[in-house]
């Protein structure tokens, strides 16, 4: 994989819990783990379906980045977030590393669907 196909940016989400005065969970928010990751995305198959009464997009990409330390730590509990169409979120269905090498992963993510 060149430099050249890692024309995008994400930005990777962990799930976090606020809690109200009392300790109470108060509500679920997404917090940034890691910022401006290059990334390629490549779209696999798309359809349409009915979600709260309006027809919405959706389908299946491949996002693949370089291996390290930081990505290592991705898993299925994150989502991705392209950082120039911030509208854009992915929920991580599968993760693999194809080459067994350490030099990338390809994340297959779903777009258009309920967060979570």
């Amino acid at each position: 994989m060149s430099g050249g196909e890692l024309n995008r940016l994400v930005t990777v989400q962990s799930r976090q819990t606020e809690f109200d005065i009392y300790g109470n969970d108060a509500a679920e928010t997404w917090a940034d783990v890691i910022a401006s990751e290059p990334a390629a995305i490549r779209p696999l198959r798309g359809g349409e379906s009915v979600i709260a009464a309006k027809l919405q997009s959706t389908g299946l990409v491949e996002i693949k980045v370089r291996y390290s330390e930081r990505t290592s730590q991705i898993n299925e509990a994150h989502r991705l977030v392209n950082t120039r169409t911030p509208a854009e979120v992915y929920n991580i269905r599968y993760i693999e590393q194809p080459d067994q090498r350490g030099r990338y992963l390809v994340l297959t993510c779903e777009r258009g669907v309920a967060h979570g």
